[in-house]
């Protein structure tokens, strides 16, 4: 039986779909259909059966866990900031009490997030605004109605640099939780239809082959990187050495950073009541060994409840002293106190 692939424009995934539609790729013969479609609307063609693999943000695969296996292999996402979930704010975050936050209903990820970040991190209690898609969600934004918006993937990039020029503040919520966390959270999971791996007796060998072939498509990708970025450049208007950076900060293999960060997220997800308990990671093939996390980035800030134990209450100078001591910027609500003025990264 032959894999029907889900398969998106959306820049986050020209490394793996782009050489396919340009013939650098080629998948073994009778392997993998092509189905184009958005990233907004993986899961719904995954849940009716119209595609067998897609990409899918890591809160939808805790929502239908039962429904999915994850490929054993790739994901979308970087050590820190993933330039893929941004808050834009119209005044500085630690500012706020109870914001009012326009947010997609496709946009799970991003909601849930913020949630988890708003009071261990940024120190409010958002009022969420749910609205249709992240381009309502940034139309929203522009009005009286809302003070915060979280948009992702290619709306988000392209608002961020025209938000910052405009004064607004913006916020990638990936480093948010890095900093928070100290590991990375995935943006993006392949998974597979647990239906199709039972129903189809060679599942296992061909999700290993598609496995592969999407492999050797990140390849071709990472030789003609040039290319792929000329493309999309056009396409979205965004520049050239923006996207350059963006694509080679990005990693497509799991390791045991992703791993741990994924599950902090899903523990403090559930600690809210938002998902169901995701006990195990369903992998498909099953997944003998993970590779050892990579060296973490420089890490010179922390958040102040980290520093002081996460008791923002207890104020606790030799913690902050010593932190201090070690040339670790304290940040008070997650804000830089030392620039009052100046724009949130």
């Amino acid at each position: 039986m032959t894999i029907k692939l889900a398969t998106t424009n959306d820049l986050d995934f020209a490394p793996f779909f782009f050489p396919i539609e340009a013939g650098w790729a080629i998948p073994p013969a009778d392997l993998v259909e092509m189905v184009p479609g958005t990233a907004e609307d993986c899961m719904m063609r995954l849940l009716n059966g119209d595609v067998d693999v897609a990409p899918v943000d890591p809160a939808l695969y805790a929502l239908y866990q039962n429904e999915l296996r994850i490929l054993s292999a790739l994901l979308y996402g970087s050590d820190m900031n993933s330039n893929n979930l941004f808050l834009l704010s119209k005044k500085r975050l630690d500012s706020f009490e109870k914001p009012r936050v326009a947010v997609s209903v496709r946009n799970h990820t991003g909601e849930i997030l913020l949630k988890v970040l708003a009071r261990p991190y940024y120190g409010f209690e958002p009022e969420f605004k749910p609205v249709a898609s992240d381009l309502d969600a940034l139309n929203l934004f522009s009005s009286p109605e809302v003070d915060m918006c979280v948009v992702g993937r290619e709306v988000g990039m392209r608002a961020a640099g025209p938000a910052n020029e405009r004064g607004y503040f913006v916020e990638d919520m990936s480093k948010a939780w890095w900093l928070l966390i100290g590991q990375p959270l995935p943006s993006a999971l392949f998974v597979v239809r647990r239906a199709f791996v039972e129903k189809e007796p060679d599942a296992d060998k061909q999700v290993r082959q598609l496995t592969q072939f999407l492999r050797s498509s990140l390849q071709k990708s990472r030789e003609f990187l040039s290319t792929v970025v000329e493309i999309e450049e056009k396409r979205t208007g965004l520049p050239a050495e923006g996207l350059t950076k963006h694509y080679s900060s990005q990693k497509y293999e799991y390791n045991a950073a992703f791993l741990n960060g994924l599950q902090e997220f899903y523990k403090r997800a559930l600690r809210l009541r938002l998902i169901s308990p995701v006990e195990n990671f369903n992998f498909f093939p099953t997944i003998a060994q993970v590779a050892p996390a990579p060296e973490s980035p420089p890490r010179r800030t922390v958040s102040e409840d980290k520093v002081k134990g996460n008791d923002s209450k207890k104020n606790d100078r030799s913690a902050r002293s010593r932190a201090e001591e070690r040339g670790i910027t304290i940040i008070e609500g997650g804000k830089k106190p030392e620039k009052p003025d100046s724009k949130t990264d």
